[in-house]
């Protein structure tokens, strides 16, 4: 064995972790305690660690309570799930916090992808229910009974699209568990989901759908109740003067920056692909 000195061992038996017999592709030696004290701890007094199993009936706080009282100093006792804390913030701080940003700033690039699409589909439903929601307004409804009634739609909305979203999640994360229990050599554990994470894809997904849809539910309400009379259902909300204009300045400046590209004497390229950037962006 390398402890890390190379040592002579003996081995007397051979023991597998649950159903498995390396977790990860890593292999573990036990040693006796004698031994493991003499090339580990490097003294035959010291330990590192202890661990401790109660007996049914008796939970972990008040295990660890009746063990701290007969503690020498410098020694303390910790539940399993102080234990697993630990642990989990030193691979956190290694790896898996770095891991877990890039994992939430994908999401959140999701989040905001998804926030422009529902704005624009409920934008498009708001335009087609023009006469809708301006006769709801000639028969007496409120501009806030309209934004209520546009807002319940997405909430529901919100609610059906989290839960398949929440379940497939949970397909996914199931093939994940898979995989890596046939290709990485990981012990069978049952998947575990916390009350935290069920909150916070409600939150996530509801809260998103209402927002995006508090833009074309204010502008329902701003129909006019004689609209339902008459001929609105053309959006002229986009025609703009001055955004033409805008639009014909850059388009020129655009189309000028192409054709001046090759006279200058370097930065041609970048030139022309800003004079590209300024005919393509026109805000029209």
């Amino acid at each position: 064995m390398l402890t890390p000195d190379r040592i002579p061992v003996t081995i007397v038996g051979l023991a597998t972790y649950g159903d498995t017999e390396r977790v990860g592709g890593v292999t573990y030696v036990a040693f006796d305690t004698d031994t493991a004290q003499q090339i580990l701890a490097g003294s035959e007094t010291q330990i590192s660690s202890v661990l401790v199993r109660g007996t049914d009936g008796v939970s972990a706080t008040e295990l660890e309570g009746s063990i701290a009282s007969s503690l020498p100093g410098g020694v303390e006792a910790i539940t399993g799930a102080d234990l697993t804390a630990e642990q989990e913030k030193d691979i956190e701080s290694d790896f898996l916090g770095f891991f877990r940003m890039i994992l939430l700033a994908f999401a959140g690039i999701a989040i905001v992808v998804a926030a422009f699409s529902i704005h624009n589909t409920f934008s498009i439903l708001v335009a087609q229910r023009t006469r809708e929601s301006a006769l709801m307004r000639a028969i007496g409804a409120s501009r806030r009974q309209v934004i209520v009634s546009v807002a319940v739609e997405a909430a529901m909305i919100g609610v059906l699209a989290t839960g398949i979203g929440f379940a497939a999640g949970i397909g996914i994360a199931a093939l994940l568990q898979n995989v890596m229990e046939s290709g990485m050599d990981m012990p069978n554990a049952d998947l575990v989901i916390g009350s935290g994470a069920v909150i916070a894809s409600a939150i996530v997904g509801i809260g998103t759908t209402l927002i995006a849809s508090v833009g074309p539910a204010v502008k329902a309400s701003r129909v006019a109740p004689l609209a339902a009379l008459r001929d609105v259902s053309i959006d002229r909300s986009g025609s703009s003067k001055v955004r033409a204009g805008i639009g014909l300045l850059r388009t020129g400046a655009g189309i000028a920056a192409l054709v001046t590209a090759t006279s200058t004497p370097d930065a041609a390229m970048s030139r022309a692909a800003s004079g590209r950037s300024g005919c393509s962006l026109v805000p029209w």
